[in-house]
C-alpha cells in the first residue's frame, strides 16, 4: 500500500489536509501530497492547525490526512503527536499520517502515543513511515500504543514533485550561481559536535534565514552545488538536477531517508563531519577584506 493508493482508494469522499508546521522545508512536503491529491482529482481543502484542534466532529464520511514531518520526539514541540491523536478521536472514515519520521526514544514514543490515540473514534487509521528505521520503531509499537493503526512505508512526499510542472514553477528562470551552497542546520536539530567547523558567509540555513518558502526555493535554485544536513534542502536540490552531498543530522532522519529514497539515485553521501570551506579559502584576502565584496557574494542567494 501506498499513499496514492489511500487517496484513490477514498477519491470519492471529502478530504481535510492538516499541515503540523514547521520549516520552510517542510512546504516541500506539502507541495508533494497536494500535487499528488490534485492529480487525483481529489475533493481537499487545507485546515489549521488552530481550527482543526477546535473541531469536536466532521462531516459524515470526512478523511483527515496529515502532512508527513519529522516532529514525531522529544525535542520538538509533539504537535504531530497531538495532530494525530485528536484526528483518531473525530469520528472520521479514515485518518493517515503521511510519510514520516520517528525518532528511536521506543519508551517516549510510546508513552506520547499512549496518551494521544487512547479512544480513537475513527473508522480506519494509517501511520506512513518515510524510511526503513521508523518502520522499524512504528511496527515494534503497533502491539500496543499504535495497536489497531495500519503501518506502512512510502517516500517522503516531497518526491512526488520529480518532473512535474509544480517543481518547474518553483524553479522559474532564476539564474544559477557559480558559489556552492553549504545549508547548515542552526536549530534545535543541529548536530553537537565539540569541535563543530568555524563557517564564514558561505554557513546558511535557508529554513530559518529565508522569509518565504518562494525564497527558500529561490536560494537552492541558484546555487552551482550543495552540501547540506538539512533533509529537504538535499531533496530539492536532487528534484532540480543539482549536485548535491548529503551529511549527517542529530540522528537518524537524513541517513535513513538518504538510504531510501536518495542513494540509488546518485546522491552522495558525505564524511561524519561537516567541514564547509571558509570564504576566505576561496576568495583572495585583499578582496575579502573588501564590505562590497562580501555583500555581493551573500546578495547572489539572499537578495
Amino acid at each position: 500500500m501506498d499513499l496514492n493508493s489511500v487517496f484513490a482508494e477514498y477519491r470519492e469522499h471529502t478530504w481535510y489536509f492538516v499541515r503540523p508546521g514547521g520549516n520552510w522545508g517542510d512546504y516541500l512536503i506539502y507541495e508533494g501530497a497536494e500535487w499528488l491529491a490534485d492529480s487525483l482529482c481529489l475533493n481537499w481543502k487545507t485546515i489549521e492547525m488552530t481550527s482543526f484542534q477546535g473541531l469536536e466532529e466532521v462531516p459524515e464520511n470526512t478523511c483527515i490526512y496529515i502532512h508527513g514531518s519529522g516532529g514525531y520526539n522529544s525535542w520538538c514541540s509533539g504537535t504531530p503527536f497531538s495532530i494525530f491523536g485528536k484526528a483518531c478521536r473525530l469520528n472520521a472514515r479514515v485518518v493517515v499520517q503521511g510519510p514520516c519520521t520517528l525518532s528511536e526514544e521506543r519508551s517516549y514514543l510510546e508513552q506520547r502515543f499512549n496518551s494521544t490515540t487512547a479512544a480513537r473514534k475513527c473508522d480506519r487509521a494509517i501511520f506512513f513511515t518515510r524510511e526503513l528505521v521508523s518502520l522499524g520503531i512504528a511496527q515494534s509499537l503497533a502491539s500496543s500504543s499504535l495497536d489497531g493503526v495500519e503501518i506502512e512505508i512510502d517516500h517522503d512526499t516531497a518526491f512526488l514533485l520529480k518532473n512535474s510542472e509544480k517543481l518547474t514553477e518553483m524553479v522559474g528562470d532564476h539564474q544559477e550561481s557559480p558559489i556552492d551552497l553549504w545549508v547548515v542546520r542552526t536549530d534545535s536539530e543541529k548536530r553537537r559536535e565539540p569541535n563543530a567547523p568555524s563557517f564564514a558567509y558561505l554557513k546558511l540555513d535557508p529554513a530559518e534565514d529565508c522569509s518565504s518558502f518562494s525564497h527558500w526555493t529561490r536560494v537552492h535554485t541558484r546555487a552551482n552545488r550543495v552540501f547540506t544536513n538539512r533533509l529537504h534542502s538535499a531533496i530539492y536540490a536532487y528534484l532540480i538536477g543539482k549536485e548535491v552531498v548529503v551529511y549527517p543530522g542529530a540522528y537518524h532522519k537524513v541517513h535513513s531517508v538518504w538510504k531510501y529514497s536518495m542513494e540509488a539515485q546518485g546522491v552522495l553521501w558525505g564524511p561524519s563531519e561537516f567541514n564547509a570551506p571558509k570564504l576566505a579559502a576561496m576568495v583572495p584576502s585583499k578582496l575579502y577584506q573588501s564590505y562590497k565584496v562580501r555583500k555581493f557574494l551573500r546578495q547572489r542567494f539572499f537578495d
